[in-house]
């Protein structure tokens, strides 16, 4: 396992700075988004969600195929098969779809900013870390930092197990490779099937014969 070297946060990024009533409208804002979208959604279970079909881009052309004739003929399909049913529940679809890329791009938004402002403090505990304990100033002595030496005694561990598991996987591929018949023997002659040799005329034309492999 790579250990982590960077020890500072990022210098690039402005400090995001939220006031209690920002994060208040927001909390409202959230709920009124899902109190909106909650007569149109439909969650699935886990068992739910692997028994549905599976539609990819060309079934989903099919599905398309198949409201498109139900529009251009509306008596065509019996009404024992629901044709109405079809068409509302592609139209709800097809409405979705067209939101979905902002409420995807904004939880993307958010996952980027959560992930940015962990790298920040983790860089910062790592530094604050290695100048307190490491160095052994006085600050190291408190009780306080007891968690964070338990921390990195387990990381220290977790990557000494790391690397012995895989010296061991790599001394046990040698060794199933030096334990194949022929292992360690002169290597094999190149099949006389796999030469191909000059023809007489360019032969003539080299100082040495030459030979080019298939």
């Amino acid at each position: 396992m790579k250990q982590t070297t960077k020890t500072t946060p990022r210098a690039n990024h402005a400090p995001i700075i939220v006031t209690t009533e920002k994060w208040h409208a927001i909390d409202v804002a959230a709920q009124a988004t899902l109190t909106e979208f909650a007569p149109v959604l439909q969650p699935l279970s886990e068992a739910e969600r692997r028994s549905l079909l599976q539609v990819s881009i060309v079934n989903a052309a099919f599905c398309a195929d198949y409201v498109t004739l139900l529009n251009a003929q509306p008596g065509l399909v019996p009404d024992l098969l629901r044709p109405a049913d079809t068409l509302r529940d592609w139209q709800t679809c097809q409405e979705l779809l067209e939101r979905l890329p902002a409420i995807q791009r904004l939880a993307q938004d958010i996952e980027d900013t959560i992930a940015g402002l962990r790298a920040d403090c983790y860089a910062a505990a790592l530094g604050a870390y290695r100048v307190l304990v490491r160095g052994g100033l006085q600050a190291s002595a408190n009780p306080a930092f007891e968690p964070m030496r338990a921390h990195m005694a387990r990381l220290l561990e977790q990557r000494r197990q790391t690397r012995a598991a895989n010296l061991a996987l790599q001394a046990a591929k040698d060794a199933l490779e030096a334990a194949q018949p022929g292992a360690g023997d002169a290597p094999a002659p190149t099949p006389a099937a796999a030469i191909v040799p000059l023809s007489a005329s360019a032969a003539h034309s080299v100082t040495a014969p030459t030979a080019l492999a298939a």
